[in-house]
């Protein structure tokens, strides 16, 4: 999946990305036990957790700017997002089935940066802890987890649908 250029901005560190890419979307797996119930108004609907065994956001070329200070190099961020789910399968109205609503419940993720130089290092070093301040307002884990819930709503709705 590919992604557009990023900026972030407000810190010490202004960052540019670009030449993104978001993958594999093929390791979504079930977290726990779902939870299903129904009434007179919903067939069904189903509660769970799905999640990535290891979806990478990379960036093949990453401007990092530090004072007056501009390093390059590369950049990824390997995320495992929590993403709760409800499913809906038919109701008083017609034979519904779809995703109702996503919502993050938590997320595992860190990053890995490449540059060529000992001041590229020392500049990425900081950039790192700058990210990780960021935690929910990160534009990397918006961009990962709305991409990744897309794909879930395109691939696993159409999968369990079509089982039912």
């Amino acid at each position: 999946m590919a992604m557009s250029t990023v900026a972030v901005e407000g810190g010490s560190i202004e960052l540019d990305l670009k030449n993104g890419t978001l993958g594999p979307m093929d390791t979504l797996y079930r977290v726990g036990d779902s939870l299903k119930c129904s009434d007179e108004y919903i067939s069904e609907l189903v509660d769970g957790v799905l999640t990535y065994k290891n979806l990478e956001l990379s960036y093949g070329k990453m401007t990092a700017t530090f004072l007056f200070w501009t390093v390059e190099g590369k950049l990824t961020y390997s995320i495992r997002p929590r993403i709760r789910f409800y499913m809906v399968e038919g109701n008083v109205y017609d034979d519904l089935c779809d995703v109702w609503s996503f919502g993050l419940d938590g997320y595992d993720g860190g990053y890995s940066f490449e540059t060529d130089s000992w001041f590229g290092r020392f500049v990425v070093n900081l950039l790192s802890k700058e990210l990780s301040r960021m935690e929910d307002d990160n534009p990397l884990l918006e961009i990962a987890v709305e991409n990744a819930e897309k794909s879930i709503h395109k691939w696993f709705r159409w999968y369990w649908c079509s089982m039912y």
